[in-house]
């Protein structure tokens, strides 16, 4: 761990080019030891980018770095490291503590780091969705708040993969290497596919393309779910699949939205969660309204729009992300 430690530490002060010639020839020999180092330091090169755009987010400028700083102490065990502060002006976040600017990414949900202390690998998406690509070249997308793991071994043999929250992957791939997510209700086995997992309530294993193995984590009860069905934990805490009857289950991702003679309410609850509205529905009665349309690539102003024309008859009120239907 004090190796570890150190490494980071050097890599730190690389990276903000305020590194002696002594610290520069340890890096280079810790850099050259093995491919683990450097998967290290291209995984922190890349953090430390995101750093230095302050224009991803405005929040960043408010951020206090000294508190981040020490919540980031805390999460990661690290050592502090000194770095100077440079003259105002001339590349704010190039001073700054490495912990405190991945804190400050975290704030924004783009945030990815390793836990070098247990041999993880942790991705976390905060109040932003954010899509990863995988060590063996398939890719998730983790809805906000959606922590993934797996060990730093993944590809080795079996690709496994512990999921909190929502997430929908597209799987490469390898009959010789089973890709497997594990929740705490249930678990799902694929060689290649595309599917959603979401592990709120009773879990969900929703498939686009292929087939999984869905699998109870409690009583040990599999399913073979294909394209089209999902499998989940039904009231009689039995493991049950049906046919998917709304398609757009991935429209937080894609923000492709299809629907044919559905109701208000129903496409409420799907924007609520693509773009973080809240639909207050004080009409009862323009919940159950229906329509037929399809968006696609449409911003969510545009979608609305749309809506109030499509129901005329319903108030809208708009305060910020709260619509009020009167």
């Amino acid at each position: 761990m004090e190796v570890q430690n150190r490494y980071i530490n050097l890599i730190i002060k690389h990276l903000s080019k305020e590194i002696s010639v002594a610290e520069q020839k340890e890096f280079d020999l810790l850099y050259a030891e093995n491919k683990e180092n450097k998967k290290v330091f291209e995984e922190y090169k890349q953090i430390w980018g995101y750093s230095a755009a302050e224009q991803i987010n405005p929040e960043i400028s408010n951020l206090d770095i000294d508190q981040e700083w020490k919540v980031q102490q805390q999460l990661t065990g690290l050592n502090t490291v000194s770095i100077s502060p440079k003259k105002p002006g001339t590349d704010r976040f190039k001073w700054i503590k490495f912990a405190a600017a991945a804190a400050i990414i975290i704030s924004i949900g783009l945030f990815a780091f390793l836990q070098f202390n247990t041999g993880t690998t942790q991705y976390a998406a905060n109040n932003k969705t954010i899509e990863q690509q995988l060590p063996d070249g398939s890719t998730v997308t983790l809805f906000k708040h959606a922590e993934l793991s797996f060990d730093n071994d993944f590809d080795t043999k079996q690709r496994t993969i512990s999921l909190k929250g929502e997430a929908f992957f597209e799987v490469k791939s390898n009959p010789q290497k089973p890709f497997l997510v594990k929740t705490e209700k249930l678990s799902a086995l694929v060689l290649g596919t595309k599917f959603s997992v979401k592990t709120a309530e009773n879990g969900e294993v929703i498939v686009l393309e292929g087939k999984v193995k869905v699998t109870d984590a409690k009583s040990g009860e599999a399913l073979i779910v294909v394209a089209g069905e999902k499998a989940f934990i039904g009231n009689d805490n039995k493991l049950q699949k049906q046919a998917v009857k709304n398609n757009n289950f991935i429209a937080w991702k894609t923000k492709k939205f299809t629907y044919q003679d559905a109701t208000f309410g129903e496409i409420a609850l799907d924007l609520e969660k693509a773009y973080g509205y809240k639909f207050v529905f004080e009409n009862k009665k323009a919940s159950l309204k229906k329509i037929t349309v399809e968006f696609e690539g449409k911003t969510p102003e545009f979608i609305l729009e749309v809506l109030k024309e499509q129901f005329a008859d319903v108030k809208f009120v708009q305060k910020e992300k709260t619509i009020i239907l009167k």
